[in-house]
């Protein structure tokens, strides 16, 4: 098979910066590849309409001129890529007008080492290489960088990093001196920082007979002078790798290869879903947090009819959650029979007006599929699946969209009840109802996914599962995988309320996170953790109206996180299962991600068809909705992985 043509290229000098690099955009040593003496890694980052580009990164042996030509050479000998970026970190030049994690991109690069010695003394003859024009421009009109940057800032503030493009010099030394650093910057005005990389990398491409494009990107991590040390270094190298990401996700240039769906190979005769191919190969390299709602609870879960669904809600409602367990046989409880339907005054105000000629608006906008499902089910039209005595609650649109209602109303119940009467009746029989189901098939596949990798790759298919579901299923399919994990969840009553706990595996006490230490030294990379961001029912979880604003109004959301989990959050591809596309738990993208953007590219199963509101947002989110069933999307997962793991087995 040919290979595809490598549109960009990432030189990196320093192993820190390599390793930002391949965070950002999803590698790890299953994408490296050896071409004669150099090692790099290389992987494809998805655009828009089936395009994409493909990258390889290196890191240098050494750092400095001489080895930065060597590289760059065999870099292009290599692979022949359209443009190379050097990226990593820098040192500032003007600490009044900068700030250290400040990026810092070239126009040119200012070799400040050649000179001439004379009886009259030393005569600077320094040299100049422009960046490429093209890529200067694209630069200079990007669209605004607003996603979230991985490593936390060493001093805690909330800063974002300010662009500063100009002049960048670059030499042999390393410099650690105020005084040399001045007059060095008195040579040309328009220097705004200092490395040792890039003159090597721009004379390799000037030298080649190939054009390619080239570009540095650096943030600032010490002021080359006497105070210079190490401790900027992490944020700075993940400041430039980020930037660099949302560079190429704006694309600069013309893709080289035709448009695709990233993987387009199979083996003979074998049949899947190229929807999910790229979620697959996500499981593959450990770059996915799965992000699960209440929704997964409903897979192949025993079907009841529109009356029994009625006449339970009502009685949930007028007898305060009390119900018998022998009346409740075999039928799992979910969110959807905890909302009951609310009282003909509520009714009345969330009803539609059939005349009403704005209805197919509403309908578009907000994505509703069926017009009485929500608000008026007992009017419901002839043709309605769930119509007649026998009919069964099995229309996939009208389970999903009266989910994400049924959680609504059961902020607006459960505040009445912790208003009027004792909570403690309501929060007894919701722990009474989810206690009686069992995991799923969904719950299973997660619990089972660690051993089926560690017997292939010995690698974690996802580091973290986060999930808004305040149940055990999780924990339970673990449990009977014999899979260890670890629980950290949100407390939302009592003395530690607002606070993370940890749960280790096995263990009955949790324990408060609260000072940075514990929150840096989460165990992780062994075995996965399960993050229940709105609490655990074995303790208090987030139910009320009440407890709803508490949680994204008191101070700020992203340092109730521990840091280690916000940080996989933050920079990982996200997959939604189990909520609807206008899923009041979503709430969460914008405190966890800025503006609900999130860095690395993620998908949404869903079952309903997306209003126009919906479909902007989810662009905008950088996360690309999949219409598919729970069933379709489980076969399809289970099938990819396997044919990951044996294809993995084959070549090792």
């Amino acid at each position: 098979m040919k290979e595809h043509c490598i549109d960009f290229a990432i030189v990196t000098a320093l192993e820190l910066e390599r390793m930002a690099v391949c965070h950002a955009f999803g590698m790890s040593d299953r994408h490296r590849v050896r071409k004669e003496s150099r090692t790099y890694w290389q992987k494809q980052l998805k655009l828009k309409d089936g395009e994409f580009y493909e990258i390889v990164v290196t890191q240098l042996a050494n750092m400095a001129t001489a080895d930065a030509v060597s590289s760059t050479a065999d870099l292009i000998r290599h692979w022949s890529p359209g443009a190379i970026v050097l990226v990593g970190i820098a040192a500032g030049v003007d600490p009044k007008e900068q700030n250290l994690g400040d990026l810092v991109i070239s126009s040119s690069i200012y070799y400040y080492e050649r000179s001439k010695v004379t009886p009259q003394g030393q005569q600077l003859e320094p040299y100049m290489i422009d960046t490429d024009a093209t890529l200067w421009n694209r630069v200079q009109n990007l669209a605004a960088w607003k996603a979230s940057i991985p490593e936390p800032r060493p001093d805690q503030a909330k800063t974002r990093p300010k662009i500063h493009r100009g002049v960048i010099a670059s030499g042999e030394k390393v410099i650690a001196d105020a005084i040399a650093r001045n007059k060095l910057v008195e040579e040309h005005r328009k220097i705004i920082a200092i490395e040792m990389e890039g003159y090597g990398l721009s004379k390799a491409v000037q030298q080649n007979f190939q054009h390619i494009r080239h570009l540095v990107i650096k943030a600032i991590c010490d002021w080359a002078d006497e105070s210079k040390d190490k401790e900027w270094q992490p944020y700075a190298a993940a400041v430039a790798a980020a930037f660099t990401k949302h560079f190429l996700l704006d694309r600069p240039i013309d893709p080289g290869n035709p448009r695709s769906t990233i993987v387009k190979t199979r083996a003979k005769n074998e049949s899947f879903d190229d929807r999910f191919a790229e979620i697959i190969s996500a499981f593959s390299t450990g770059s996915i947090v799965p992000f699960l709602g209440s929704g997964i609870n409903l897979y192949n879960r025993t079907p009841m009819s529109s009356d029994q669904l009625a006449q339970l809600c009502d009685r949930i409602l007028h007898e305060g959650l009390s119900i018998a367990q022998s009346e409740l046989g075999d039928i799992p409880l979910s969110e959807i029979e905890l909302a009951p339907l609310l009282g003909e005054e509520l009714k009345r105000l969330l009803r539609l007006n059939r005349d009403n000629p704005e209805q197919d608006l509403l309908r578009s906008l907000l994505g509703v599929p069926c017009l009485f499902c929500h608000v008026d089910p007992m009017n419901r039209p002839a043709h309605c699946p769930l119509q007649g005595d026998h009919a069964t609650w099995d229309c996939p649109l009208a389970i999903e969209q009266r989910l994400a209602i049924a959680k609504m109303n059961l902020r607006f119940i459960s505040q009445y009840f912790k208003l009027t009467r004792s909570s403690d009746a309501l929060y007894g029989a919701i722990r009474r109802f989810s206690r009686q189901a069992k995991p799923n098939a969904i719950h299973h596949f997660f619990a089972t996914l660690p051993q089926q990798f560690a017997q292939s790759s010995g690698e974690l298919p996802y580091q973290l599962i986060a999930t808004t579901n305040y149940d055990t299923l999780l924990e339970d399919a673990f449990l009977l995988a014999g899979q260890p994990f670890d629980v950290v969840f949100y407390d939302s009553e009592g003395d530690d309320r607002g606070k993370f706990k940890h749960r280790r595996y096995r263990q009955q006490v949790s324990e408060v996170i609260e000072h940075r230490e514990y929150r840096e030294e989460l165990p992780l990379g062994e075995y996965p953790i399960i993050l229940k961001l709105y609490g655990s029912i074995d303790e208090d979880f987030v139910i009320t109206e009440d407890h709803h604003l508490h949680y994204l109004s008191t101070g700020s959301f992203d340092q109730k996180i521990p840091n280690r989990l916000l940080k996989i959050l933050k920079n990982s591809s996200i997959l939604f299962m189990g909520y609807s596309p206008n899923d009041y738990d979503l709430q969460l993208l914008h405190p966890i991600w800025e503006q609900g953007h999130l860095q690395g590219h993620s998908w949404f199963i869903h079952q309903s068809e997306p209003g126009n509101i919906d479909q902007k947002l989810w662009e905008k989110r950088n996360i690309t909705p999949i219409e598919s069933d729970l069933q379709t999307c489980l076969t399809e997962l289970q099938k990819g992985i396997a044919r990951e793991t044996k294809k993995y087995a084959q070549h090792h």
